[in-house]
């Protein structure tokens, strides 16, 4: 049983819903990925899309933070919102 010590909760917030809805809505397929040794939690609140990590370790955490950024910075440029 994996036990992860290190957490990070990343909120970030959008102008509007439907622009937080499109975002949540690009990162589902990540979502639906089983990454080895880190827990990813999305949560879609009207203008706010709350993220939390969990790993054991923190280069483990660091580098799906990353991933998940560079997606949500992808994903808000395309849609052009």
């Amino acid at each position: 049983m994996n036990t992860f010590t290190k957490k990070i909760v990343l909120t970030i917030s959008f102008d509007s819903e439907k622009q937080s809805c499109i975002i949540a809505g690009s990162l589902k397929p990540e979502m639906q990925k089983d990454i080895p040794h880190v827990k990813i939690v999305l949560k879609q609140n009207k203008e706010k899309i709350i993220l939390e990590f969990s790993a054991m370790q923190t280069n483990v955490l660091r580098a799906a933070i990353n991933s998940y950024v560079r997606w949500i910075e992808t994903a808000y440029s395309i849609n052009c919102i």
